[in-house]
């Protein structure tokens, strides 16, 4: 495999070419000098040829190395995309794992405080929950990390809203007291849990948008 100091064909052709130019045109020079023999005329040619060679042959040598270290870039990102597509997929799974949690909490609207069951299937529901998603939001970021800077920041940007409303389900035991506090509060979080589901649910097809997208883009660069 080839290294970053290593000269490809494209490169070298520039190389030679360059130095083939600047020999024509200093040859050439030599020609005149031949036909006028003059010493003024002599000196002009010399030295217009020389530089007017060495200028087209370094021009023609360093467009050669950039376009080396460009072949060599795209070589090492498209040696870089199976991983990519392997993050993604992974992403992808994730998300989809704890987006088919999430109707679990369809059940909050059915519940009633006063029956201790419910109560307790409540505290169990969004305790689970919240603690799925500190796992699922660690995993995907850093799966997001081996993709690329677009796909992190949407996946970073998604998951933190998906905090902020999954934050506004409270998991409390004390809601086994039937004081009117208590029950206020949980009738809010009846009311509120359909609206916050589709928060969430937004976010996370979101994400799952966005890794299409990707999924799509490495799939037509791989196999270009």
């Amino acid at each position: 495999m080839k290294t970053k100091n290593q000269w490809n064909k494209e490169g070298l052709i520039y190389g030679i070419g360059g130095g083939v130019l600047g020999s024509m045109l200093t040859a050439s020079g030599i020609v005149l000098i031949s036909a006028f023999e003059g010493p003024v005329i002599t000196n002009a040619v010399t030295l217009t040829a020389g530089l007017g060679g060495g200028i087209i042959s370094g021009a023609l040598t360093l467009f050669g190395v950039r376009r080396t270290i460009e072949l060599q870039k795209e070589k090492e990102y498209k040696a870089a995309i199976p991983q990519k597509i392997l993050a993604l997929h992974k992403l992808e799974e994730i998300v989809g794992e704890y987006l088919s949690k999430i109707y679990n909490l369809y059940a909050i609207e059915y519940m009633n405080e006063e029956n201790e069951n419910d109560l307790v299937e409540y505290n169990r529901l969004t305790r689970n929950f919240k603690k799925e998603f500190n796992g699922l939001e660690y995993s995907a970021l850093t799966e997001a990390l081996k993709t690329n800077e677009k796909v992190y920041k949407i996946v970073k940007s998604s998951l933190l809203l998906v905090r902020v409303n999954i934050s506004n389900i409270g998991t409390d035991n004390t809601l086994y007291n039937s004081s009117t506090t208590k029950h206020m509060e949980f009738t809010e979080v009846q009311s509120n849990a359909q609206e916050m589901i589709d928060v969430v649910i937004k976010e996370l097809d979101r994400i799952r948008a966005c890794i299409s997208e990707w999924l799509t883009i490495y799939s037509d660069g791989i196999f270009e």
